[in-house]
């Protein structure tokens, strides 16, 4: 309750001050008015949608209401993966010749995969749902030499820019796409009705959590895993392995960024210091070996 202070009712005055009194009360009264109207002010400012805590964010993504059929690529790279609705997914984003997709996989996962069909090349990569606001789910790759890095970044509904830096693009179909020489240390995601939320990535997010280098491994083991799968198949089709490396990289290969070397029969994956992987595409075999 707002207490007001005594003198300004003039409690123990005489009757004679009666208008000073009502004077004063007004005065009074003006107080409250004020404080209450700041008081809901505050109230008001405190329960903006913008403020809502992350965690009450809804991880919808509108994006997966509509489904196509992947192709013969794109589903033969997920012949690994138990999906909900096998042989389809949802076309998000279309980046030259490579088509993305989100793809809902059973455990309460979520899925990016890029296709390349014309190449025959294509990559996936898989987290739970929940780490949409958390760790961030986002599929990176760069191929060997030049060409620029690409990186997909998953985004719940009511997001609708992505800020890599000084760069900042917008989300469409629940993702957001950029190209660049250089990994950014972060991207943040915003909405007008949002908070926004900050994922480091790259170098940046192993400073951050020692325990990325564990998952660092565990992601360059499935990576290498998904270019023997494809390497089999690239092989049952052609014959050989030639030009396998050639098509991986038109498509972006299943690689994370810490790819090495990528041939027609092995691939090098670095996971630590001084601590690489090595795939044999050939008898599918994945080895340490120091790099």
């Amino acid at each position: 309750m707002w207490r007001l202070p005594g003198s300004l009712f003039g409690g123990d005055a005489a009757p004679r001050r009666r208008t000073n009194r009502k004077v004063a009360a007004v005065a009074a009264v003006a107080v409250v008015v004020a404080a209450l109207t700041t008081a809901v002010i505050v109230a008001q400012t405190a329960k903006r949608p913008s403020e809502t805590a992350v965690a009450e964010v809804p991880l919808d993504l509108s994006a997966l209401d509509e489904r196509v059929r992947l192709g013969r690529v794109g589903t033969g790279a997920m012949d690994s993966t138990k999906v909900l609705h096998p042989g389809e997914g949802s076309l998000v984003a279309t980046l030259g010749t490579r088509r993305v997709f989100l793809i809902e996989a059973s455990g309460n996962r979520l899925c990016v995969l890029v296709v390349a069909e014309n190449s025959g090349g294509a990559s996936s990569h898989c987290q739970p749902r929940d780490d949409l606001l958390t760790a961030g789910i986002v599929h990176t790759s760069r191929p060997p030499g030049t060409v620029p890095e690409t990186v997909i970044v998953v985004a719940p509904d009511g997001y609708t820019a992505a800020a890599f830096g000084e760069k900042t693009v917008a989300i469409t179909s629940n993702v957001a796409v950029l190209e660049a020489m250089t990994l950014p240390d972060s991207v943040t995601i915003t909405g007008p009705r949002v908070p926004d939320v900050t994922f480091l990535l790259g170098a940046a997010s192993d400073r951050a959590d020692p325990s990325a280098a564990t998952d660092r491994e565990v992601n360059a083991r499935l990576a290498l895993a998904d270019l023997i799968r494809s390497a089999g198949l690239y092989t049952r089709e052609h014959g050989t392995t030639d030009g396998f490396a050639r098509s991986m990289r038109a498509a972006g290969p299943a690689l994370t960024r810490q790819l090495t070397s990528l041939t027609d029969t092995s691939a090098v994956a670095e996971v630590g210091p001084q601590r690489c992987l090595r795939a044999d595409l050939q008898t599918g075999t994945i080895t340490e070996i120091s790099c």
